[in-house]
């Protein structure tokens, strides 16, 4: 079974758009970095967070001391990265997982690591394909991302909201 290793930017879009209970039920084992954890700091979304935690549908993954100067190394290769998305690259190839991130530099960072990336967008379609939400209110939910998110790339929503239109959406 594959691992996700969730950075903030995504966290924080699922659980803008009430989706982050239904994406953690995909059919992957679900983990974020102690490092994310502490990214996550709006009230409201942090009881959201914590309570996915303490269900046991999101594993958080504790940097130990022999894990910082290998954390601390990718960000010397990538300057523009934060500690939490250096934290996420390095679990993610030390456990062959898959990395799910918004985030334009961690994605490019991550592919030139030949590690496999996705997004919220992927994660949300996911749901609909695998049944687990309808097309329609698949896009209820991105819709309400992308009032409160406006850096969800536009051409992939309009294309996503178009596919579940067809769907009957």
């Amino acid at each position: 079974m594959h691992f996700l290793i969730h950075d903030a930017s995504v966290l924080i879009d699922l659980i803008n758009g009430g989706l982050l209970d239904e994406v953690l039920r995909l059919s992957y084992i679900m983990e974020t970095t102690d490092f994310v954890r502490r990214e996550i700091t709006d009230p409201d979304q942090r009881i959201v967070l914590e309570s996915c935690i303490s269900d046991g549908k999101l594993s958080v993954i504790y940097s130990v001391a022999d894990h910082i100067p290998k954390i601390v190394e990718i960000q010397r290769e990538f300057a523009k990265l934060s500690i939490s998305d250096c934290s996420v690259i390095y679990f993610a190839g030390s456990q062959n997982g898959i990395i799910i991130s918004g985030d334009k530099i961690l994605r490019n960072a991550a592919k030139s690591k030949k590690l496999e990336v996705h997004g919220t967008l992927w994660a949300m379609d996911q749901l609909v394909e695998k049944g687990l939400i309808g097309p329609t209110y698949a896009r209820d939910r991105l819709l309400a991302m992308i009032q409160k998110n406006n850096r969800l790339p536009r051409q992939q929503c309009e294309s996503l909201i178009e596919k579940w239109r067809k769907l009957g959406g």
